[in-house]
């Protein structure tokens, strides 16, 4: 090494220490409520690193102290627009929103922060804060005939999110053969186009990492929203990661890698839109993104949208250089026009549902929130069975619809039963013979372990379905 070499590293050294030394003192001054002295200590870390993104944090953090979260917020939105996502930027945004009330808002950015984070140290002081806001939002559900309804209340206006039931059920066959060809050995999943993010959750229960990416904020905004009305998911499941952006042959290059990769559009014009030849050069760049397996799914056609043969074809030709032995990419899933495609990228990979699910002293060591059971082992709240040799009223219900599909809810089984068995309290629940008080079950209704709730012993029973 020459001499000038040696001094400028030294230099370029020394310069580094200043200018993070110079950031503690600012963050100091602001702590300290000390407004001059920080602008003054800004203005001299703009001269030495003028195009530092963290710039646009630490004048938003002195912003926020002076209680100006508006100019703030207009501050740190720039510095998005100029720099992308990082920590700093994010968690100060979510600051600011969650200064103004917008706890949803802040939730969200939280949570993107969390994935930029670029120490455990921050990771961690992320998490804390993700709690604490969730804390701050509440939501329910409200039931129609083909859909329902999510409302959370956590922004200064209400959020409402519909659910459509035939759009879900048509996730849930795609889940089905996902979870017949998912690699055993992948540990992460990415799935793009994640609708309501029913495919991402239930991965989730099965023990797989999983980052969600939605095309927009409201539909990213519809995963997340299922998190709050569920009473069995308060930290327990770890959630998906929900992202959200329009895919696009730029952006897909800048996914970082992972085990596997699914691209899980809901409708064919989500191709259409892009062009044929856009769609297959995003194919081959989502596979070389995944490391162990790549799924792509093709809707259903309509009469406005379909792919002709050779389109379909051109899309799986695009594919054959990233299989293992140049072969066409597997057909996991044909269904009125559907189809899902899987390839393989490593030699290793062992497709076998039977081995997702985590069964008997296994489930204890899994990380899976699912797992098998025999039938004759379960008991619903009420402590009814489900084989055929016990009683349980949704069982009943099945058989009955079976039998007669057009049946009224009000000549169900189910109606009767609900208007028919009514315990007042747990005692009455759980021993009915039982003529003595038995305190306190006389007198309410316990908590279920996995029950979320302030109050181990309620007064009034939970209500299983409204109208029920």
């Amino acid at each position: 090494m020459t001499p000038t070499a040696s001094i400028t590293k030294t230099k370029t050294t020394e310069e580094s220490k200043f200018i993070r030394d110079l950031k503690k003192k600012i963050r100091r001054q602001i702590s300290r409520g000390e407004t001059g002295a920080v602008r003054q200590s800004l203005q001299k870390l703009q001269k030495l690193k003028p195009r530092d993104p963290e710039l646009f944090s630490l004048f938003a953090e002195v912003l926020l102290a002076e209680n100006n979260p508006d100019k703030a917020e207009k501050v740190l939105l720039e510095g998005l627009k100029r720099h992308g996502e990082t920590f700093t930027l994010l968690y100060n945004l979510g600051r600011v929103d969650e200064r103004k009330g917008e706890y949803l808002n802040a939730y969200d950015l939280y949570r993107r922060a969390e994935l930029q984070a670029p120490t455990d140290q921050l990771k961690k002081q992320a998490q804390k804060t993700i709690l604490s806001t969730r804390e701050k939002i509440s939501g329910g559900k409200e039931f129609h005939q083909d859909s329902y309804k999510i409302t959370l209340h956590g922004n200064r206006q209400p959020v409402e999110l519909d659910y459509k039931l035939p759009r879900l059920a048509a996730r849930k066959r795609i889940l089905d053969a996902l979870l017949a060809h998912l690699d055993t050995g992948s540990r992460h999943v990415m799935e793009l186009e994640c609708a309501e993010g029913i495919i991402a959750r239930n991965l989730a229960d099965h023990g797989y990492l999983v980052r969600a990416v939605a095309p927009t904020p409201h539909a990213a905004l519809k995963g997340i929203g299922l998190e709050f009305p569920e009473k069995f998911r308060r930290d327990i499941t770890i959630p998906p990661e929900y992202a959200y952006m329009q895919l696009d042959e730029t952006n897909a290059d800048r996914l970082q890698e992972t085990d596997v990769v699914m691209l899980l559009p809901e409708s064919l014009e989500w191709y259409r839109r892009r062009g044929i030849e856009s769609c297959a050069n995003i194919l081959a760049c989502l596979a070389r993104k995944a490391r162990r397996q790549f799924f792509f799914y093709l809707p259903k056609p309509n009469t406005d949208t379909k792919l002709t043969s050779e389109e379909e074809n051109h899309l799986l030709q695009a594919l054959r250089p990233y299989t293992l032995n140049g072969e066409e990419p597997l057909l996991c899933l044909e269904h009125k026009g559907r189809h899902l495609y899987r390839i393989d990228r490593d030699k290793t990979v062992k497709a076998n549902r039977d081995k997702i699910l985590p069964r008997g002293v296994a489930a204890a060591c899994s990380e899976a929130q699912v797992f098998e059971v025999e039938v004759d082992k379960c008991r619903d709240f009420n402590g009814f069975a489900y084989p055929h040799w016990g009683w349980n009223h949704f069982v009943a219900l099945i058989e009955q619809l079976k039998e007669y599909p057009e049946l009224d809810y009000k000549d169900t089984v189910l109606k009767k039963f609900y208007n028919g068995f009514a315990p007042a309290n747990m005692q009455e629940l759980l021993f009915p013979q039982e003529k003595e008080p038995l305190p306190p079950l006389n007198q309410g209704w316990a908590s279920m372990p996995w029950r979320e709730g302030n109050h181990f012993f309620a007064r009034e029973r939970p209500t299983t379905r409204p109208g029920g």
